[in-house]
């Protein structure tokens, strides 16, 4: 099973849950944060690999565009994918 971290002051955009839709931009990762494979939503490789068939195609559009997407309580991390730390 993979693990990944985003580390402190990675740039990257918060989901709020709905029914708020509301969005962080250019917000600021405040401690290091790791994440599970389920907490994984898209990422550039998954698209590449043809794991992404069952997200949405906002997310499809996101992993083109090198971001990876992180889901827990809710909440979206949208991060580039070149900021993650795999190990």
């Amino acid at each position: 099973m993979k693990v990944y971290q985003v580390t402190q002051g990675t740039i990257g955009t918060v989901y709020f849950p709905r029914p708020s839709s509301k969005r962080m931009f250019d917000w600021a990762v405040k401690e290091d944060r790791t994440f599970q494979d389920h907490e994984m939503i898209f990422d550039p490789i998954a698209l590449a690999n043809g794991r992404l068939k069952d997200v949405s195609s906002w997310c499809r559009s996101q992993a083109k565009k090198g971001l990876a997407g992180f889901r827990r309580d809710g909440f979206l991390l949208v991060v580039k994918y070149a900021d993650v730390n795999v190990m």
